[in-house]
């Protein structure tokens, strides 16, 4: 299955974590008909991409494996994110979840889903100043000037 998330504010998001709902439990080998039981499937997506123009909004995918998916079924999408202050989760279900299915004509059948989340909350990086690095010596001792001779 491919999963591709629409994410305003993806520039805020560190790492997350989906849950899709509605997954089928297993797959009858003799018929190749999966089971009416359904589980939660859990993946990560990463692979981060901007959309053109916007340093702010884009995307995040992944590719991972299951035995079915009823696409009939309103098949619910949840997103759990840590945000790059390192502190802040987010989390929410997907919007617009669609998921089609792709034949590639020699058996193999691809199930594409695409889902947006609402607006992500802005935070500033870990580290204080937004640069992601902090600069703050506080703590590393007295302060030596030493003169460097130079030739």
């Amino acid at each position: 299955m491919s999963a591709v998330l629409h994410i305003e504010g993806l520039n805020n998001i560190r790492s997350a974590t989906c849950r899709l709902g509605g997954v089928a439990e297993s797959i009858f080998l003799a018929t190749g008909k999966t089971s009416a039981n359904t589980v939660t499937q859990e993946f990560t997506p990463s692979n981060p991409e901007f959309s053109p123009g916007s340093p702010f909004n884009g995307t995040l995918s992944c590719e991972f494996e299951i035995f079915g998916l009823n696409v009939i079924d309103n098949n619910n999408l949840h997103l759990d994110a840590l945000l790059v202050d390192g502190k802040t989760e987010f989390e929410g279900d997907c919007t617009n979840v669609k998921i089609t299915e792709n034949d590639d004509g020699t058996g193999s059948v691809t199930l594409i889903l695409e889902a947006s989340t609402e607006k992500v909350p802005d935070v500033k990086p870990e580290g204080g100043a937004g640069s992601g690095f902090d600069v703050d010596v506080d703590g590393w001792g007295n302060e030596i000037n030493t003169d460097i001779p130079i030739n």
